[in-house]
C-alpha cells in the first residue's frame, strides 16, 4: 500500500511504515524482531498473542479466572494460590492451541498487527476480522 499526503510532505515516512509493516507480517516476527512463534511452532503466550486471544481466554476460562482471584483475595500468601494459577495457565494454553491449531496465520498476523500498533485493535481491524473468521464466535 502506498499512499501520497502533499500537504504534510509524509510520503517516505508512510511507505517506510507500510514496508515494514509488511515486512513483519511476511515474516510473522514482533516489532523487536523475535519471533511470534516458539521453536515448536506453537504461539508464544505473549501479550499480543494473549490480547488477540482475549475473547476466546475470557470467555473459556472464566472459572479459572474466578476461583484463582477469590483465592488471592482471601490468602496473602502467593503460594497459596499456584494450584489455581496452574489451572488458568492450562486454560490459556490450551485455547491458543485450538485457535492456532484452526487458524494459525490468521492469529499471528493478528498478533503481530497489535504488537506493531501498541495493542489498539482499531488498528487492526483487517487481521482482527479475519482471524474471528476464522476461529469462529468466542
Amino acid at each position: 500500500r502506498f499512499e501520497i499526503n502533499f500537504e504534510s510532505g509524509c510520503v517516505a515516512a508512510r511507505l517506510e511504515i507500510n514496508l515494514r509493516q509488511k515486512r513483519l507480517h511476511d515474516s510473522m516476527e514482533y516489532a523487536d524482531g523475535t519471533s511470534a512463534r516458539a521453536k515448536d511452532g506453537t504461539p508464544l503466550p505473549v501479550g499480543p498473542v494473549l490480547y488477540a486471544s482475549s475473547k476466546y481466554i475470557s470467555g473459556s476460562c472464566a472459572s479459572e479466572n474466578k476461583d484463582f482471584m477469590a483465592c488471592k483475595a482471601s490468602n496473602g500468601d502467593p503460594k497459596a494460590c499456584m494450584s489455581q494459577g496452574q489451572a488458568v495457565i492450562r486454560c490459556v494454553n490450551s485455547i491458543l492451541t485450538k485457535v492456532d491449531s484452526a487458524c494459525p496465520k490468521e492469529l499471528t498476523a493478528f498478533s503481530v498487527c497489535l504488537d506493531t500498533h501498541a495493542n489498539k485493535f482499531e488498528e487492526c481491524r483487517k487481521e482482527q476480522s479475519a482471524f474471528e473468521g476464522c476461529a469462529g464466535a468466542p
